[in-house]
């Protein structure tokens, strides 16, 4: 997968979401719009049908970012939330021997960087403090869309006849045979978080519901969840129709019962 296709994958995402976005927005005063970043955790869940010891398989830290928007469902803090974040997953898998016969394997390490597009849809619930602060929790389907990513393989021998090495491929292959990626995979997301005014803090854990990678070696099916915290921004927000209503009638109570001055 080619680093221009990626960027125009990328692109197109951006670029339809905020047209979808920005259409919600116009067309409902209760909608909102911003952006979102964090950074957490992703870890492969355990392998069923592996023998090997999981503790060689370590989580992969990194940061995600992207658009966020939201439509209210009504009076009773119920909205309805979609995004498309870019986030990064993988793991890395290390296999170390500390004895061992020459020209046999010493030191061994996968690493496996990906680049996802995660669009996900959430059912938001908020309970309000008051105007402007709030506790939320939400949940719905995540779409996790691979654009692009990279493996990493060195290996390591006893000895000094065979040379360590190292070998990177980016030319991943999607597909549903050993040692190929799917190009989407769908999970479940769920959400919990503070709002004040127009930022925002919450935790996300996102649950796999299909494989994402099948092993080349050993033709095992690998999935992947994801863990961490997000900050959000609201860039735009439509008054709800109730304050919208609650202004408007003071603003004519207050200008029938204006006094005209004598003159």
């Amino acid at each position: 997968m080619s680093k221009l296709s990626y960027h125009k994958t990328m692109v197109k995402s951006i670029f339809l979401l905020s047209l979808l976005f920005f259409k919600i927005a116009a067309a409902n005063a209760q909608a909102s719009f911003g952006v979102a970043a964090g950074y957490g955790k992703s870890t492969l869940s355990k392998i069923q049908g592996s023998i090997e010891p999981f503790n060689r398989y370590s989580s992969k830290a990194n940061f995600w970012g992207g658009l966020k928007g939201s439509v209210s469902l009504g009076d009773n803090g119920l909205s309805l939330a979609l995004s498309a974040i870019y986030n990064k997953k993988g793991y890395d898998y290390k296999l170390q021997n500390s004895v061992g016969a020459v020209n046999t394997l010493k030191d061994s390490s996968f690493l496996q960087s990906l680049n996802y597009v995660d669009v996900s849809l959430h059912l938001i619930k908020k309970f309000s403090f008051d105007e402007h602060t709030g506790i939320f929790i939400g949940v719905g389907p995540v779409l996790n869309v691979l654009v692009s990513g990279k493996e990493e393989i060195a290996m390591s021998y006893f000895g000094n006849s065979i040379p360590a090495s190292k070998t990177t491929n980016t030319k991943l292959k999607t597909g549903s045979s050993p040692g190929t990626y799917k190009r989407m995979f769908p999970g479940i997301s769920l959400a919990a978080g503070f709002e004040y005014r127009r930022f925002s803090l919450g935790v996300n854990y996102n649950i796999p519901l299909d494989y994402y990678y099948i092993d080349a070696r050993k033709k095992l099916q690998h999935s992947i969840k994801t863990f961490g915290v997000t900050l959000g921004y609201t860039i735009f927000s439509g008054k709800p129709q109730e304050r919208e209503k609650k202004e408007k009638k003071e603003k004519i109570e207050k200008t029938s019962t204006k006094v005209e001055p004598v003159k």
